[in-house]
């Protein structure tokens, strides 16, 4: 029982240091799923964008340009929903980390999240 509490304490004294110590990852967390979707529409704009300004750079996308809004609604969602959640929170708090070879492995999990979401969504047409 006592160590359960000393456990317990110590697990609170941790959390509530971190929180000081401003470590954009503990309140960012709780609200993952929050995040998520906030990055959506700005996925399916970057999508629709993309595909207006240069449509051959996206060789999944389907030709028909009424089709287009589909499928980047498609991608801008698969895309969120299968980003890894340190991904997640460098997108939504517009923090990346100091370390480069850190960015780099989140840029790749983010490129890797986008190839996945785009080669799904041009199958499901």
């Amino acid at each position: 029982m006592m160590r359960r509490r000393l456990r317990r304490a110590a697990a609170m004294l941790g959390l509530g240091a971190a929180t000081l110590a401003g470590l954009p990852g503990v309140q960012a967390q709780a609200n993952l799923g929050a995040m998520r979707q906030k990055l959506v529409p700005t996925s399916v704009q970057q999508c629709r964008d993309l595909l207006q300004r240069r449509p051959q750079l996206d060789s999944y996308a389907p030709a028909a340009t009424s089709a287009r809004d589909a499928y980047c609604s498609c991608v801008g969602q698969a895309y969120v929903a299968n980003m890894p959640d340190n991904v997640v929170l460098a997108f939504a708090t517009n923090k990346l980390p100091a370390d480069q070879n850190e960015q780099a492995a989140r840029l790749k999990a983010a490129a890797a999240s986008l190839e996945a979401a785009r080669a799904r969504c041009s199958a499901r047409r």
